[in-house]
């Protein structure tokens, strides 16, 4: 199984040495554990890790998670952006 804290920053890495200057990496998680500042920086040290500068920054939208009887899923949108 796929592991936020284990792989998301390793998948980040290998995306964001894709990028050429002025690319785009939309990065979504609703895992009810990783907050967005935390997800932030796990992003941020992914684009240090693919040696690319980077920006990171929230979205406006939370996209398609619905709520649910525990409550609104904690969906967590960030744009990185290779200037």
């Amino acid at each position: 199984t796929f592991s936020v804290r284990q792989r998301y920053e390793e998948a980040a890495v290998h995306c964001l040495r894709l990028l050429r200057p002025g690319g785009r990496l939309l990065c979504v998680t609703n895992h009810e554990k990783t907050s967005e500042e935390a997800f932030r920086r796990m992003l941020l040290s992914a684009a240090d890790s693919a040696r690319v500068d980077a920006r990171v920054q929230t979205t406006k939208s939370q996209l398609d998670c619905p709520p649910s009887s525990r409550g609104p899923f904690p969906s967590k949108s960030l744009l990185v952006t290779i200037p």
